[in-house]
């Protein structure tokens, strides 16, 4: 879609710019204080889900004596559940930057 098209007069100066030029230097902020904001949650969320992770292996390491094996192997399926939502995350984040 040209300038014209979007409703740009393309003769149009604005500080030394075209207003499409304007537009899009706008948008690319815009699209960087967003992806800014956006790294910041999923960092958030990652550590969220790999202290859940650490905490659930320690619970196990330590009361493990006390656990039925039901418990062990629920609390290993949330310990893998918690590092394959922080690797989700973490991948999610990586393909914001890499586009």
């Amino acid at each position: 879609m040209s300038a014209t098209e979007r409703g740009f007069i393309p003769s149009f100066r604005t500080i030394g710019r075209s207003a499409a030029s304007t537009y899009y230097m706008s948008m690319d902020i815009a699209k960087k204080v967003k992806d800014t904001v956006a790294d910041a949650r999923d960092n958030v969320k990652e550590t969220l889900h790999r202290s859940t992770a650490d905490a659930e292996h320690a619970r196990r390491k330590i009361g493990s004596f006390r656990m039925t094996t039901t418990e062990k192997i629920g609390s290993l399926a949330n310990e893998a559940k918690n590092r394959m939502q922080a690797s989700a995350v973490k991948v999610r984040r990586v393909v914001r930057k890499r586009t």
